[in-house]
């Protein structure tokens, strides 16, 4: 019934006795499974398939967050719940899906408390967390009713399902929740007062450097050559692009401190 998903990274020596007491501490919750490790030889995607084609309906990641993501992206289209075991101190989702770090992350995986989520598409990718675009010269068209565009004054535009910083901070979560079956789209300022103040009355929120609009589908294009979009500070993608959410698209396990609700 289960699948331990098991990072390229986890081969290394130091990871192998908190590996060994997270195999313990399965056995004793009666939660043991089949594990696949990843290798240059075993793609994620081909363990993740092999493992559904063999009816095993819960994937349980044991990594990173980007090693939460890409199982995500890969499995997203199947009808399986996702778990996870995190691998480092400094993980991101970790605190959001209320999961304690290394073997104490076994509990919460067995008493299996299931929340679906939104998830982004950008063409044919998937994203949980955002979309990153920088110093880029835009056209944003929201739900095909209106178009924004966007110039040197744009400093930086980032499309998200989950509120999340690089310097590993949640950040205005409350504005970002990943089951409201919308994105926003998040526009930061170089100039102290926004450029766009006949826009603003759309804005779900806006300040001085910051304006926050709601979607469910968007289109991003470039006059010029095409924009870089980083997805999960990790996928690398290009303009145009079709970003759209995914409404109550993934289980996920989670435990029962979670920050969303």
């Amino acid at each position: 019934m289960y699948f331990y998903f098991y990072d390229t990274f986890l081969a290394a020596s130091k990871y192998h006795s908190v590996l060994s007491k997270i195999e313990a501490r399965l056995m004793n919750l009666g939660i043991t499974g089949k594990i696949g490790r990843c290798s240059p030889l075993k793609s994620s995607r081909d363990l993740l398939f092999d493992a559904v084609k063999l009816g095993l309906k819960n994937i349980i990641v044991v990594g990173n967050d980007k090693t939460f993501y890409r199982a995500l992206r890969d499995i997203v289209e199947k009808d399986v719940t996702l778990g996870y075991i995190p691998m480092e101190k400094h993980s991101m989702l970790a605190p959001i899906f209320g999961i304690p770090l290394y073997e104490n992350a076994c509990d919460v995986i067995s008493k299996r408390i299931v929340e679906l989520v939104d998830v982004g598409k950008i063409n044919d990718h998937y994203f949980f967390t955002r979309l990153q675009l920088k110093n880029a010269r835009v056209s944003l068209e929201c739900d095909g009713r209106y178009k924004i565009s966007y110039g040197s004054e744009c400093r930086n535009i980032m499309i998200c399902n989950l509120g999340m910083s690089r310097n590993r901070v949640v950040t205005n979560h409350t504005r970002h929740n990943c089951k409201d079956g919308f994105l926003e789209a998040v526009i930061e300022h170089t100039s102290r007062i926004s450029y766009i103040p006949w826009f603003t009355w759309r804005s779900k929120y806006t300040s001085a450097r910051q304006s926050v609009f709601p979607f469910q589908k968007i289109y991003v294009c470039t006059e010029e050559k095409p924009a870089t979009i980083v997805a999960d500070d990790d996928l690398i993608l290009k303009t145009p692009a079709k970003i759209e959410v995914l409404p109550r698209k993934q289980k996920i396990i989670v435990g029962k401190d979670r920050s969303i609700q």
